[in-house]
């Protein structure tokens, strides 16, 4: 009976040490020179991320819950999804996606940059150079309107790096993006965006089609208007 009792006791003692081990040792501590910062770039707010980072200075690595951690580093401006992992015993890789700028809109003095879904990803002081200006209201109310205004920018955008200078949409269905060649492309709705897409790019690369054009309408793809 005594000998049951002094291995319980071992066994109880030698859990408790364990456990102090994985959870209270400074083996297991993170060390903020350790994390390692992955694509962090773009609008990504370096401040923030640096403010948490130091949050997580001295945190027990077995203690860290990654997916919460991720969600906080997700609400970060510019931050479009993030990956934790651990590196045992004190270290951690953070991988970021950062958001992509597809426009900006101006306001006031200022211009706000939108990302693929039309969410404001930052705002800055001065026009972004290469990003076309997006002539949008940003008000709440017309997010579906500024949503397939910014859905043609990235369709075009995508296709044709850097051609695309200016867009607008007075509604939903009446988007339109102009061109550096000088072409305004009009687009109508957001419906069958791809093969929109298609044919906008097959005429815009044909330099001697659209010579001295400046209207491209593909509201109706299988007859597009050039003129």
């Amino acid at each position: 009976m005594a000998k049951k009792v002094i291995v319980a006791i071992i066994f109880v003692l030698t859990c408790a040490l364990l456990v102090w081990i994985l959870l209270f040792w400074d083996v297991f501590a993170i060390k903020k020179a350790n994390i390692e910062l992955l694509n962090e770039e773009g609008y990504i707010n370096k401040t923030a991320v640096a403010t948490k980072i130091e949050s997580l200075d001295n945190a027990r690595i077995w203690l860290l819950n990654t997916d919460q951690l991720q969600d906080e580093f997700n609400a970060i401006e510019g931050v479009e999804s993030t990956q934790i992992k651990k590196k045992y015993p004190d270290s951690l890789i953070i991988s970021f996606e950062p958001k992509v700028a597809k426009g900006q809109v101006k306001s006031g003095d200022k211009y706000t940059v939108l990302d693929a879904s039309a969410d404001v990803i930052t705002v800055v002081d001065k026009e972004v150079a290469n990003l076309p200006v997006l002539d949008l209201d940003l008000n709440p109310e017309h997010k579906e309107t500024n949503s397939a205004c910014v859905q043609a920018v990235s369709a075009i955008g995508d296709e044709l790096k850097g051609e695309v200078v200016r867009a607008s949409a007075k509604d939903k269905n009446s988007v339109q993006t102009q061109m550096k060649s000088g072409v305004t492309v009009y687009w109508g709705s957001m419906e069958d965006i791809a093969y929109k897409t298609q044919i906008a790019v097959r005429i815009l690369k044909d330099k001697k089609l659209i010579d001295g054009k400046s209207w491209l309408d593909i509201s109706s793809p299988e007859t597009p208007a050039l003129k």
